[in-house]
């Protein structure tokens, strides 16, 4: 549940619109309500996840043929 919880968070945050960010006020809760380690591990994880997502589509724009996040026709 916390993992669903640290996605919709990475998610709606890094969605692109300024006051989305203040759902990152939740993270620590969440992170802390977390029970023991791995559920703290699987919380940052989902956290990262989401919030990396959007910046692919622009990495490829950015470095191109080079990026290496997408296959190039043989």
């Amino acid at each position: 549940m916390s993992g669903l919880a640290a996605l919709t968070i990475g998610a709606v945050a890094w969605s692109g619109h300024l006051f989305t960010l203040l759902a990152l006020l939740a993270l620590p809760m969440v992170f802390y309500s977390a029970k023991g380690p791995s559920q703290r591990l699987t919380v940052l994880a989902c956290y990262y996840a989401a919030s990396i997502w959007p910046v692919m589509p622009g990495a490829s724009q950015f470095f191109g043929d080079n990026a290496g996040l997408h296959r190039s026709p043989s």
